[in-house]
């Protein structure tokens, strides 16, 4: 009897192993609609699964993307944070990501990776920070997105985030 009761144990651990290994893996995603936008905001439309300019001006745009731990554990490896976006070729505008830790009790900020466009049309760029920067236990995280442009006839946009 004993086993068949080891046998199972083992099978269940088994089992597990596969768990465990991709909640390792697991990314931190968000599209640029989904963002809560400043309330001194103004002028910004949603395209598809982007933000951007509605109408002229030349104000800044600026969105917060809350980031939850979908991995399982409070330390998750990740190590960069990638944005999807557009900035025109022609130049007068550009994009910029911000991944920010912030104190639960205090509320203190501080920056942990910015990435920021260059002239490109749907592209990709990232940073990178250390696989022991994110602790959950410790701290939350959200990302601080920062559209800006000189030319009105510019519409940077923002279509995605992904930590991982």
């Amino acid at each position: 009897m004993r086993p068949v009761v080891n046998r199972l144990v083992l099978a269940a651990l088994l089992l597990m192993l596969p768990l465990s290994a991709q909640a390792a893996n697991l990314h931190w995603t968000a599209v640029g609609s989904t963002g809560t936008v400043d309330p001194s905001s103004n002028g910004y439309t949603y395209t598809g699964a982007g933000i951007t300019y509605s109408f002229s001006g030349t104000f800044s745009i600026q969105a917060r993307y809350n980031v939850v731990n979908p991995t399982g554990t409070e330390t998750p490896a990740w190590t960069t944070l990638e944005m999807g976006y557009t900035d025109p070729a022609s130049g007068g505008g550009s994009v910029l990501a911000q991944l920010i830790q912030v104190d639960p009790c205090t509320g203190a900020t501080s920056t942990i990776c910015t990435v920021s466009s260059v002239n490109a049309t749907q592209s990709c760029r990232s940073c990178t920070f250390s696989a022991s920067t994110i602790n959950f236990s410790t701290k939350l995280y959200f990302v601080q997105v920062i559209l800006n442009r000189s030319n009105t006839n510019q519409f940077p946009t923002l279509y995605t985030l992904r930590i991982f």
